[in-house]
């Protein structure tokens, strides 16, 4: 069976993005979508109501951390993470309660990357965002596949989708005897198989566009 995952999803949970579920799975079936990660600024509210009304599009429940160091995505954790904590302190809160911890955009100093931070969580980490279209500097991303390469960490590539317009400029495609069943064997497929990335960057335009109100994606 052929997964075709979109890992990094927000949705109007998020202050900055106003796309709705129901939006945001047609886009998902537009772009030949059949799994996505939705993770919201500070809540996991928004992915567990998007996962209670999908009805074909699978549905990995996260939130993205900010830390005192930057940001994390925490998945299969269903409570709300406190803000604005230490690095290490946060993610061994969530490991402790049986989270999967994936590092988005760990390099990019405009975009909450922790950094050299990270080796302070390199035993908790399960896969590290080493693609993440709307990293305007590329390097960011070439130095976090680097940084994956070396410490032997699991990869995906992850959109950063805040527009509806920019779901799907990451896509992981995963090849497996079965479909998943659950959260964690999709983590499973996750850490033990390294995807096939089909990306492109963010749209800037669109972007500006959006914020402008002269642009809107129908669906």
């Amino acid at each position: 069976m052929e997964i075709k995952l979109d890992i990094h999803i927000h949705s109007s949970a998020s202050p900055d993005s106003k796309s709705t579920p129901e939006q945001i799975f047609a886009r998902a079936r537009e772009v030949g979508l059949n799994t996505i990660g939705i993770a919201d600024h500070g809540t996991v509210e928004g992915a567990l109501q998007a996962r209670k009304l999908s009805r074909d599009i699978r549905v990995l429940a996260g939130q993205e951390v900010l830390t005192k160091q930057g940001e994390v995505l925490v998945f299969n954790l269903e409570e709300n993470l406190e803000q604005r904590q230490d690095l290490l302190q946060t993610c061994r809160k969530a490991k402790d309660k049986g989270a999967f911890i994936i590092v988005p955009h760990p390099f990019d100093p405009l975009r909450s990357g922790i950094g050299s931070s990270i080796k302070k969580i390199l035993h908790l980490i399960d896969a590290l965002e080493v693609f993440n279209s709307k990293c305007f500097m590329g390097r960011t991303n070439s130095k976090a596949r680097a940084f994956a390469e070396q410490n032997k960490l699991p990869m995906v590539a992850g959109s950063d989708a805040h527009l509806l317009h920019d779901i799907g400029n990451a896509i992981n495609v995963y090849n497996t005897p079965k479909a998943p069943k659950t959260d964690k064997d999709f983590h499973s497929l996750i850490k033990t198989q390294t995807p096939e990335m089909i990306t492109k960057r963010f749209n800037m335009l669109m972007f500006m566009k959006s914020k402008m109100g002269v642009y809107t994606l129908k669906t």
